[in-house]
């Protein structure tokens, strides 16, 4: 993957924990109100058709109750509407990124386009390998657009939660993640590094060596250049 374009969507570990406990809870959400019958239409012979726009909702309930609880990752959350569609776009104000979620099939896979994340994406082509080939002018003060993807139409865990970027024409991913192994390479760093600083040998005191002051006494020093003790001391040996 390109560095530089790594390096423009990558993330901090804890907006990572966010977003995949948000899908999770969302699903454990949407499955345990399923097998307890909670809906009035659960039992209809065509409801079915409602699971996608049921389950959906709880996700998008599930990392909003997220972002409410975790201020301090400086996520902003917003409601939009296509007509009688409604979605949420997340906005990561210190990385100025725009994000929106989308069950996909396949780990990999594209969303279907819609114009909406085409207007979001449209920060995105200035990362585009192919346009930068050519000398074209970009708005850098637009923001980028990552869009989260996940499937969970077979259990509350998620087969996959990846996050993904593509261009505004939405036929090519330039940058793509796999969430849980991001979450446990910066996991693993991280103790690496604990590990290292903890095994370097600490310095140790370095003591001041012990000044032993000599005293030397000649024999024929005069009585009165000698000091009181060794005075009173040859005194005594003389008696």
């Amino acid at each position: 993957m390109n560095s530089i374009i790594e390096k423009e969507f990558s993330l901090n570990k804890k907006i990572y924990e966010l977003l995949f406990n948000g899908i999770k809870n969302g699903l454990k959400d949407f499955y345990d109100q399923k097998e307890q019958s909670k809906w009035p239409f659960i039992n209809y012979p065509t409801a079915k058709i409602t699971h996608p726009w049921v389950r959906i909702v709880c996700i998008n309930n599930a990392i909003i109750q997220l972002v409410k609880e975790n201020p301090e990752l400086g996520i902003r959350w917003d409601i939009e509407s296509i007509g009688s569609y409604q979605y949420i776009i997340l906005t990561l104000e210190k990385e100025n990124i725009k994000m929106t979620i989308s069950s996909v099939e396949n780990a990999g896979d594209l969303p279907n386009e819609s114009e909406y994340r085409a207007d979001l994406a449209i920060g995105n082509d200035r990362l585009n390998p192919q346009q930068t080939l050519f000398e074209i002018s970009f708005d850098k003060s637009l923001p980028k657009a990552l869009t989260l993807t996940y499937n969970g139409k077979n259990g509350a865990t998620p087969e996959f939660v990846r996050l993904g970027a593509t261009t505004s024409n939405q036929d090519m991913w330039i940058y793509q993640l796999d969430i849980v192994e991001a979450i446990h390479t910066i996991t693993s760093e991280t103790q690496q590094e604990e590990s290292s600083v903890s095994a370097l040998p600490f310095k140790e005191d370095v003591q001041k060596p012990t000044v032993k002051l000599k005293v030397d006494i000649q024999s024929d020093t005069d009585e009165e250049d000698i000091p009181l003790p060794f005075k009173k001391k040859r005194e005594d040996e003389a008696k």
